[in-house]
């Protein structure tokens, strides 16, 4: 699902997902001040799971790439400017099976796109408004299916983190995004390997916040924090949560959903740098 904070408007978007029983959602929701509503546009991307999405400060709208529902995978690209969805490309990368992830890149002001492609490729592509121009980097992450990206946004950096590789298995590297090439960072501590984790922006806490995700045979709940040097653990939430969206919404950084022993959620979980609650709006 996507779920993007957009600071021109002060308001979250939320699009699709999937539900308990497994089927693609396309409805759209905003989330402001504690309250979600349904939003009621036009025209809505069909319904799908395993999209990405990012705040295009440049143009500030909200963009939205690819995913998977019925039965085939998207390459279509639409923005949200805050009352409408506009299909801006009917394709561009080629299909990124297992979970491309996507985040505004401050250096080249243009929205960054990770995937990996058939034959376990990885690509890596940058928006520049009207269409995706595809990188050549000297240096890339392995072809991997579910990683986690998010903006570092103190220090200016996208940081990429974990994913499964099919030939290796789940992973634990961290990655950031020069503006033209990847550099895999080496932190003295990291979180054990991972791939369908959630990761959240938070500028104003100074840190990029990871909760959950599936390790070695094992759902997760721990939470870690990233302070641009190293990662560190902190107290969870404590729910075995995957495939969960998070957005920074100013005074914290609040994830939504996911899936867990018990099925899909649909709550809020905020955390504030110092312990995490659940804010007001806790379900839509």
């Amino acid at each position: 699902m996507a779920f993007v904070y957009m600071p021109n408007r002060q308001e979250a978007v939320l699009f699709g997902g999937s539900d308990a029983s497994g089927k693609g959602l396309a409805d759209t929701w905003t989330w402001k001040a504690g309250c979600w509503a349904q939003q009621s546009p036009a025209q809505s991307p069909p319904a799908r799971d395993f999209t990405t999405a990012a705040y295009d400060s440049t143009n500030a709208v909200a963009l939205l790439y690819g995913g998977r529902g019925g039965g085939q995978f998207y390459s279509d690209t639409w923005e949200w400017n805050g009352q409408a969805w506009t299909k801006v490309a009917s394709s561009g990368p080629p299909d990124m099976f297992g979970g491309p992830v996507a985040q505004f890149d401050p250096v080249t002001q243009r929205v960054l796109l990770f995937g990996m492609v058939s034959g376990g490729l990885p690509e890596t592509w940058l928006w520049d408004g009207s269409k995706w121009n595809r990188q050549s980097p000297a240096h890339t992450p392995d072809g991997r299916e579910s990683p986690t990206m998010a903006l570092d946004a103190t220090r200016g950096q996208v940081i990429l983190f974990s994913g499964l590789v099919p030939s290796r298995g789940a992973l634990s590297d961290t990655w950031t995004w020069t503006g033209t090439d990847w550099k895999e960072l080496t932190p003295a501590t990291s979180p054990p390997p991972r791939f369908r984790a959630t990761m959240g922006s938070w500028a104003a806490g100074h840190m990029v916040v990871l909760w959950g995700g599936v390790g070695v045979g094992v759902l997760l709940n721990d939470a870690w924090k990233w302070d641009g040097n190293t990662w560190s653990q902190i107290g969870s939430p404590g729910s075995v949560r995957s495939d969960a969206a998070a957005t920074d919404a100013g005074s914290q950084v609040v994830f939504f959903g996911g899936d867990g022993p018990a099925g899909n959620y649909n709550d809020l979980q905020a955390f504030d740098g110092t312990r995490w609650f659940l804010p007001q709006g806790i379900s839509r």
